[in-house]
């Protein structure tokens, strides 16, 4: 911001890295949305690689877009790629000017970073800016079922396809969709089914969101259906997203810490049916907290809280019996374990930042995964 108001240009990587590609005509498939997005980043990554196509991956994903497009400057292939694959948070979005995608995908927005943005119309604006630059001949894959994404007539040009997790009546129709049970794509009109939502081992709703925005992409990018449902079968998950860490005496535990917002932890727990002990807390992002009282009793049996945040959540969820607060991941774990029945599941979704305990939202996981371990080893030594 400094540099900006004394008149200095600011760009981002991924703005530079597109800039440099741009005279090798190599076309970028860019991924935003509140939650979902590494996960829809890497299955999309994963088709092209299933089907033989030559690409790059990167972005706030994890790996610098820019050191990939260099190593693919010297060594003589930038020109070659069939792809550039990119995920895009909302502060990359900020430091754009040219960055045109020819497919670009928004899966969800919803509150998030309220701590960074005056208002939630202010971020959802900046999420719908991935789009600004897109022309006619541009795709945008959107989320029908987002009441934002559902209409943005006037606001982009490019063409649209909606995927939605339920059934394909229109208004406005969707290209991907779930019809008896499976993920099916409308592809020229035909209606293609590519595996049954059984067969996707990644857990949840939301992961069926997923895999039908990066189905989409794919497709515009002519990856073989057959390649696109193989990963859809294959693909198990990344860390911290929904990851099956393992079960002791019955119960089993998931470890969802890149849930860092409340929409996150929303889809996270529409997940799951009954016996559900939900462990939240960490450092607030200005969340509300109150949409998950719906949940409480059903699935969520109860409630474990951590962190600077435990309070205010306590107080957001009504100050429910089924309720503990607790100091940190250590005893979250236990006691969560401790309230647990046979056949329940304990889910580290913090809702918050992870900054109050931790370095990131990794070493957060990886600690929720230390005292899992130490639990079941614990019970098996006795």
């Amino acid at each position: 911001k400094e540099l900006r108001r004394k008149g200095r240009k600011v760009i981002g990587e991924i703005e530079l890295g597109y800039i440099v590609s741009v005279p090798y005509k190599v076309p970028w498939y860019a991924i935003t949305g509140t939650n979902g997005k590494s996960t829809t980043t890497k299955l999309l990554e994963l088709m092209f690689l299933k089907d033989g196509k030559r690409i790059i991956a990167g972005g706030n994903i994890g790996n610098a877009i820019t050191s990939e497009i260099k190593d693919a400057l010297e060594g003589g292939y930038l020109a070659d790629l069939e792809a550039v694959v990119v995920e895009v948070s909302s502060f990359q979005i900020e430091t754009m000017e040219r960055f045109t995608p020819r497919v670009a995908a928004i899966l969800n927005v919803t509150p998030d970073h309220l701590d960074r943005y005056a208002s939630f119309n202010e971020y959802r604006e900046v999420k719908l800016g991935i789009a600004k630059n897109q022309s006619g001949e541009d795709l945008l894959v959107l989320n029908r079922d987002d009441p934002f994404l559902r209409d943005v007539d006037g606001r982009v040009k490019a063409r649209r396809f909606y995927f939605t997790a339920s059934s394909p009546v229109e208004d406005p129709l969707p290209h991907g969709f779930v019809e008896g049970g499976n993920l099916c794509v409308r592809v020229g009109g035909e209606v293609e089914k590519l595996v049954h939502e059984t067969e996707v081992k990644i857990k949840g709703r939301h992961n069926i969101e997923n895999a039908l925005a990066a189905s989409l992409m794919a497709i515009s990018g002519g990856v073989n259906l057959k390649s696109i449902a193989g990963v859809l079968r294959e693909f198990t998950g990344l860390p911290h997203r929904m990851e099956y860490v393992g079960s002791c005496e019955g119960v089993e535990f998931y470890n969802d810490s890149k849930g860092t917002n409340v929409g996150a932890v929303l889809k996270a727990v529409s997940g799951f049916e009954t016996g559900l002990v939900l462990i939240l807390g960490g450092r607030d992002k200005d969340g509300d907290f109150r949409p998950l009282r719906r949940y409480l009793g059903n699935p969520i049996r109860n409630v474990v809280l951590m962190g600077e945040a435990g309070q205010k959540i306590y107080e957001h969820l009504g100050m429910p019996d089924n309720a503990v607060i607790t100091r940190d991941m250590g005893e979250a774990v236990e006691i969560a374990f401790r309230l647990a029945d046979r056949g329940d599941t304990v889910l580290l979704s913090p809702g918050c930042a992870s900054f109050d305990q931790y370095e990131n939202f990794m070493e957060r996981g990886e600690d929720f995964k230390r005292i899992v371990r130490e639990i079941r080893e614990g019970i098996h030594a006795h």
